[in-house]
């Protein structure tokens, strides 16, 4: 315990500031960025900065006010703190509930405010979108819907960070409405998104059989591993169709290079071990290497001009 007094201020960051965070959110805002300049969309710079920023606290709240209702509802305790993903500083007793809440409740407010501004400058649909990515959360969270305790986790996951993420951060920052083509840019990081989830799933069976929550995972059975590994090549079959399709450049095969963690990861689970964090960093390596795939695009695309 004297341990956590001494860390409290490393907990709160890390519990505020998890790296996931901001490399889910940021490469996904930065995606539909690319994909618009590659499309010869102009893109504000200061709409992408204010998108960004809206982008992150939302996450970070979202965030939040999961490590809240999970301790309101139980499935947070002091037993499993600091097992895994951020550390649940409330069952540790880091901050109090009512601040945790505060602070989820304060950045989701904040991240709306920016959204309102957003909305002055590139049309309703940024309300329209940030309203129904809150409704997600919201089903995906609390009770009585809790979809994540229903094996439909993954479903609204990808529709967040597919669709929602994607054609709310172009419209945004572009003020060029709604374009199709940036959630197809977008499909291969969502899917690397949603096996970081299903894993996570994945490795908490046990537990959360004891809690009565269903997941994908327990529904697929002996077929679950499989799953997984069919996810994460998905993620690079995805990207051939985008390119295919005219939604990428064929400099993002780039991401080829990230390939051996993917072997990596495969070789993890199938000894039976956790894959959880080397799944983060398998999407953060996947996803940076993605965008800079579509920035040498630009800049062939530029000097053949």
């Amino acid at each position: 315990m004297e341990a956590l007094k001494e860390n409290r201020a490393v907990l709160i960051m890390k519990y505020l500031f998890d790296v996931r965070v901001i490399s889910m959110t940021a490469v996904t805002v930065s995606i539909s960025a690319v994909y618009a300049l590659y499309a010869r969309i102009a893109v504000y710079p200061l709409l992408f900065a204010l998108t960004l920023l809206a982008a992150l606290l939302l996450h970070m709240s979202a965030n939040a006010f999961n490590h809240y209702l999970d301790f309101l509802y139980k499935i947070d305790t002091t037993a499993n703190a600091l097992s895994q993903g951020p550390p649940r500083i409330i069952p540790l007793g880091v901050i109090s509930e009512k601040t945790a809440g505060a602070a989820a409740f304060s950045m989701m407010l904040t991240s709306a405010l920016i959204g309102s501004y957003l909305a002055t400058q590139s049309g309703i649909w940024v309300i329209v979108i940030g309203v129904l990515g809150v409704t997600l959360f919201a089903v995906y969270d609390a009770r009585p819907i809790q979809l994540k305790a229903r094996a439909f986790g993954e479903v609204i996951v990808f529709l967040i960070w597919g669709p929602l993420m994607a054609l709310g951060s172009f419209a945004a920052s572009t003020k060029a409405g709604i374009n199709i083509g940036a959630t197809y840019a977008a499909l291969p990081e969502t899917i690397a998104v949603v096996a970081m989830l299903y894993v996570n799933n994945l490795e908490h069976v046990s537990v959360d059989k004891g809690l009565g929550i269903k997941t994908l995972p327990m529904l697929l059975g002996k077929y679950a591993n499989k799953a997984y590994y069919a996810l994460l090549v998905s993620s690079y079959l995805a990207q051939i169709a985008v390119i295919e399709r005219g939604f990428a450049p064929w400099s993002t095969l780039i991401t080829l290079l990230s390939s051996p963690l993917l072997i990596q990861l495969m070789r993890t689970r199938a000894r039976g071990e956790r894959a959880y964090f080397k799944t983060a960093k398998f999407l953060t390596a996947f996803g940076l290497l993605y965008v800079l795939g579509f920035a040498l695009g630009l800049i062939a695309r530029r000097r053949g001009e």
